[in-house]
C-alpha cells in the first residue's frame, strides 16, 4: 500500500452494502452498512451513486477503492508447472493453462498466480494457486461504479482479503481457515505461509435458508431478521415463535456446516501437513446469530470463533464501536489492499 495512502474497500453483497475506510496509518477510520435498493438486482450505475452519496453522509473520503468479487465469479485453480525460472515464460506457462482448463481464448480473462507449498507426493513441478476471471466479469463489476465516480483502485477475491486479514498476525506454520456466512452461499478461504490456499464456496447454504422460516408480515423480512439477529425483546406470542423458529433454523445451518467444515478440514490437513495448528474464524451476517456459530465453537473436529475484526487490525476511535462485527472482516480485508507491497 502507498504511505500515507486512504483506500475504501467496496463488499456489495446480495443485500447488504459493507464499506470500510483505513486511514493513513493503516487504521480503519469508519465502516458502514446499509442495505441495497434492489436485493440480489444486477449492480446499476444509479445504484452506484446512491451508494456513494451514502458513504459521503457517513462520513467518508473521496478516495480510491478496492471492490471485492464473489468466488462465484472467479475460476480458482491449484496448477503444477516445471521449475521455470525466466518469470515471463512461466507466466506464459500457466496463464495458457488456466485458458485451456476454463476452456477460454486468448486475450478474453485475466489472471494472477502465486506458488504454494507441493503435494506431499514427490514431483519434479512446480505447485501454483490461480484465481482468474474473464474480462466482461471484471468489466461489469467496474464499470457502474467507475460511472458513479468511483476511483477504482484493484479488485480482490472478497473473501481472500478477508482471510488474509485473518492471517495477518498468524505464524508461518499456522492455517487460518476463515467462513463467510452470507446469505445466500458460505465461502471458506483457506491462509498457510502468508498466501491463499484455498477457496471453497457451498451454495444454498447460506442466512437465506434461516430467512424461509420468517413470517411474512407487514413490516417487511429484512427488519424482522435484523430485530431477530439483534435478539430484541417483544413480548408478544407471535414474536417469541418466529424467534423459536428463527434460531432453530439458524442452528440447523451451524449443524451443516459442522459436516463441511469437518470435510474441508480434514482435506487441508492432508494437503498442507506442514501447517501445526489450525484456527477456524467465523464471519459474514451469520456471525452475529449465536445460534449458528454454537454448533461449531463446540465441534471438537471444527472449534470455530467468531471473527473480529478490531483483533486484527487497529480502529481509529471513532470506529470503535464496530471492532467486534463480523459482517465488515471482508470490507476491512479490502482497504488495506496492497499493505505489503
Amino acid at each position: 500500500m502507498r504511505r500515507g495512502a486512504r483506500q475504501i474497500g467496496l463488499d456489495i453483497g446480495r443485500a447488504w452494502v459493507k464499506a470500510a475506510q483505513c486511514d493513513r496509518s493503516r487504521r480503519i477510520e469508519r465502516v458502514a452498512a446499509f442495505p441495497r435498493k434492489g436485493e440480489g438486482a444486477g449492480l446499476e450505475a444509479e445504484e452506484m451513486v446512491v451508494i456513494a452519496e451514502t458513504l459521503l453522509r457517513q462520513g467518508f473520503e473521496p478516495s480510491p477503492v478496492i471492490i471485492g468479487l464473489n468466488a462465484r465469479d472467479v475460476r480458482m485453480e491449484e496448477l503444477e508447472a516445471p521449475p521455470v525460472s525466466d518469470e515471463h515464460a512461466l507466466n506464459r506457462i500457466i496463464l495458457g493453462e488456466v485458458g485451456r482448463l476454463a476452456r477460454w481464448e486468448a486475450d478474453t480473462y485475466t489472471a494472477q498466480w502465486w506458488r504454494v507449498p507441493a503435494p506431499t507426493r514427490a514431483s519434479a513441478q512446480d505447485t501454483f494457486m490461480s484465481v482468474a476471471a474473464p474480462i466482461t466479469t471484471v468489466d461489469s463489476a467496474i464499470e457502474p461504479l467507475a460511472a458513479a465516480g468511483f476511483d477504482i483502485q484493484a479488485v480482490d477475491l472478497r473473501v481472500g482479503a478477508a482471510a488474509r486479514l485473518c492471517a495477518r498476525q498468524a505464524q508461518s506454520d499456522q492455517l487460518v481457515v476463515l467462513v463467510d456466512v452470507g446469505w445466500s452461499c458460505v465461502e471458506i478461504a483457506a491462509y498457510f505461509d502468508d498466501r491463499l490456499v484455498f477457496v471453497r464456496r457451498l451454495e444454498d447454504s447460506g442466512l437465506a435458508q434461516v430467512g424461509a422460516s420468517l413470517p411474512r408480515v407487514a413490516m417487511g423480512e429484512r427488519l424482522v431478521l435484523e430485530s431477530l439477529v439483534m435478539d430484541l425483546s417483544v413480548q408478544s406470542h407471535a414474536w417469541n415463535l418466529a424467534r423459536a423458529g428463527f434460531f432453530a433454523a439458524a442452528r440447523r445451518v451451524g449443524e451443516n456446516l459442522v459436516s463441511e467444515l469437518d470435510l474441508t478440514l480434514t482435506y487441508l490437513a492432508r494437503r498442507f501437513p506442514g501447517a501445526r495448528c489450525c484456527d477456524v474464524l467465523i464471519a459474514g451476517g451469520g456471525a452475529r446469530i449465536e445460534a449458528l456459530i454454537e454448533p461449531l465453537a463446540t465441534s471438537p473436529d471444527v472449534g470455530a470463533r467468531r471473527a473480529e475484526p478490531g483483533q486484527m487490525v487497529p480502529f481509529h476511535p471513532r470506529a470503535a464501536d464496530h471492532t467486534g462485527e463480523p459482517i465488515f472482516l471482508p470490507a476491512c480485508g479490502l482497504a488495506l489492499w496492497g499493505e505489503e507491497h
